[in-house]
């Protein structure tokens, strides 16, 4: 690398670094592509990982993570589910991944999947970060049509039903917050 290439690489913010997204990208691949169940545990740790870090949300949303993490919270294995939700969590702070969970369908599936596993509380501790997120940080707001109004409705009932079974500071707190939220429309 000559003198000149070696100054452009010191000012050239982290967000463009060629071999971040190149190693991000090898880990996407590795999870789609690997069929030990084992490794694709770990690979969708990492990037759920990653996630965290602002500088990676470009490379990571270039690659949709977002939809992978948002289609594999379903998924019948509770560690891979629990990890694509904390992955949500951790990329929902860009304004465009907030904006695609926040819509109508992305919703659905999230309170579907909070519904389908009330037994784990650490899904349901994330599932409703995540719905704090959405609704109260990054200001995504619930239309009052009529397909809305049931998404309103699954959400005050799963809140209630939540709020009165599992008693757990966090999730008290997250329904709290997400019932004023509820009240602010």
């Amino acid at each position: 690398m000559n003198v000149r290439q070696r100054k452009r690489k010191c000012r050239e913010p982290k967000f463009f670094d060629s071999e971040r997204s190149s190693y991000l990208q090898e880990l996407y691949d590795e999870y789609l592509t690997t069929k030990c169940p084992d490794a694709r545990k770990q690979t969708l740790s990492n990037l759920a990982n990653f996630a965290y870090n602002p500088e990676n949300y470009g490379h990571l949303i270039s690659m949709s993570i977002h939809c992978l993490f948002l289609q594999s919270i379903d998924s019948t294995d509770d560690f891979i589910a629990i990890t694509s939700l904390k992955g949500l969590c951790n990329i929902v702070w860009h304004p465009i991944v907030a904006k695609s969970i926040g819509q109508k369908e992305s919703i659905i599936k999230i309170l579907s999947s909070i519904e389908c596993r009330k037994y784990l509380i650490d899904f349901i501790i994330n599932g409703l970060l995540l719905l704090v997120i959405i609704f109260k940080k990054m200001n995504i707001q619930i239309d009052n049509d009529d397909d809305d109004e049931q998404i309103q409705f699954r959400l005050k009932r799963l809140i209630t039903m939540i709020g009165n079974d599992i008693k757990d500071v966090r999730v008290q707190n997250y329904c709290h917050l997400l019932m004023d939220n509820d009240d602010d429309k």
